[in-house]
């Protein structure tokens, strides 16, 4: 069992396939809360098994609008998983659950910019590379033949 774990290529699918768990466990966790990490105007949301970047436009009207300047907030999907849906921009991009655009957010705040990308997008491809990292065979390398030269 110690030789499973020799090549780097197992040791980085099992990193691998931590990070899927991970973002899996936040995928469910999306069905019944809302978490929000805010650095200044910007935010990372994770609601209903999306995962959304937003810019604020205007920082000092985020703060007005803002009761609470916490780093890390979550609340109950039912309450407010519906605010955090409702992105009307004039110039969305919209494919296969993946979104991005400029638009306003509930009550006419202002985002410059954001994005939205489906957990799954990041689940099935760290997926697939862990289960090529932990079950493909490693290469064996070649043995070099020495090819004697005949001396005249």
């Amino acid at each position: 069992m110690g030789d499973f774990f020799k090549p780097w290529r197992r040791k980085i699918g099992v990193v691998t396939l931590v990070l899927a768990c991970l973002f899996m466990a936040g995928w469910v966790r999306s069905h019944f809360y809302v978490d929000l990490v805010r650095i200044e105007s910007h935010q990372l949301r994770s609601v209903g098994s999306m995962l959304m970047w937003v810019k604020f436009g205007d920082w000092n009207e985020f703060n007005n609008f803002s009761s609470k300047a916490d780093f890390w907030e979550t609340d109950n999907a039912k309450d407010v998983g519906w605010l955090y849906l409702r992105l009307n921009g004039a110039d969305d991009w919209k494919f296969c659950g993946f979104k991005f655009g400029n638009g306003f957010g509930h009550n006419g705040l202002r985002f410059l910019h954001y994005w939205v990308v489906p957990y799954y997008a990041v689940v099935l491809p760290l997926t697939l590379l862990s289960a090529y990292l932990l079950l493909s065979k490693p290469r064996v390398a070649k043995p070099k033949t020495i090819v004697e030269v005949p001396r005249l």
